[in-house]
């Protein structure tokens, strides 16, 4: 019921699910089963109508299978709200701070990394981003709810390179390894240290934001958290992922008190030999060979 729904819902909507319990074997109806769902919505009384015509579609479904169902909400969060004022000053030191100095190794294994993609070979950026409006898009954050606590804005630090082929994909993981990124965050850092000395010494700053805010909020419905009271973290989650795949990784993990960087630790050159052109791409491409697997 819930999937031909979709074609009611507003393009900003999204449900997505997975049935983590169907069943045990064929021919065999199972005593119970489980389906899991996100809801996203960049409007939280939006979400919350999403959430409760989901709630009536799964009772009406156990009504006509004669069955019964329950939920468990294990998490919710509120679109993010940020604060103009904030990041008007935030940006000014933005623009004091200006982009890392990129050595020409930085700009080779950009260069290299964007051919690999099969992407615009544009490089590293020397000049930093103007000051822009974010509005919340289709994912979700549970920083979402601390906006709606305290002013809030956000700051993107120059630590990886334009090309990757998804924010949750391989290619956009390996920059944050590199002393690219390192160089960016100590760009972010010290953005965010001249902020909080504004903060500190410039009383009239702070008032401009507070009044900024509580105009903000006034705008819209009061605040209330999406998680019932009586709810528990989900801490079971992923534990049998974790122990299957720990021991794996263990190789990878690195010391923070070694004197080798990460890349030297895994014995990664730094910046790597010129690929071939979309190398990297098709290599998340699945091959006959495998058998579509």
């Amino acid at each position: 019921m819930l999937n031909f729904m979709r074609e009611h819902l507003e393009p900003e909507a999204r449900m997505h699910y997975v049935i983590t319990d169907g069943g045990k074997q064929p021919n065999v109806i199972p005593a119970d089963a489980t389906v899991w769902y996100y809801f996203r919505h960049t409007d939280a009384q939006k979400l919350q109508g999403l959430f409760e015509r989901a709630q009536r579609a799964a009772q009406a479904a156990a009504l006509a299978t004669d069955t019964k169902v329950t939920e468990r909400i294990m998490s919710g969060s509120w679109p993010f709200n940020g604060n103009k004022a904030l990041a008007e000053l935030v940006d000014k030191n933005v623009q004091l701070v200006g982009m890392p100095k990129w050595s020409p190794e930085d700009q080779t294994f950009a260069r290299h990394f964007q051919k690999s993609m099969d992407a615009p070979i544009t490089g590293l950026k020397t000049e930093v981003d103007p000051l822009r409006s974010q509005r919340q898009g289709s994912s979700s954050s549970d920083a979402g709810d601390v906006t709606w606590q305290a002013p809030y804005i956000r700051l993107s630090m120059p630590s990886n390179v334009a090309g990757a082929l998804g924010g949750h994909h391989w290619s956009a993981a390996i920059g944050p390894a590199t002393p690219m990124a390192h160089k960016g965050i100590a760009a972010g850092s010290k953005v965010l240290a001249a902020s909080l000395i504004d903060l500190m010494v410039d009383s009239r700053a702070v008032s401009t934001i507070k009044a900024d805010f509580a105009k903000q909020l006034a705008a819209y419905p009061l605040w209330k958290s999406l998680i019932p009271a009586d709810a528990a973290p989900p801490t079971f989650l992923n534990v049998e992922e974790m122990a299957r795949y720990r021991g794996a990784l263990q190789r990878f993990e690195y010391d923070p008190e070694s004197r080798q960087t990460y890349l030297e630790f895994l014995g990664i050159t730094y910046p790597p030999a010129e690929p071939e052109a979309g190398a990297g791409k098709r290599s998340n491409q699945v091959s006959q060979e495998e058998g579509g697997r």
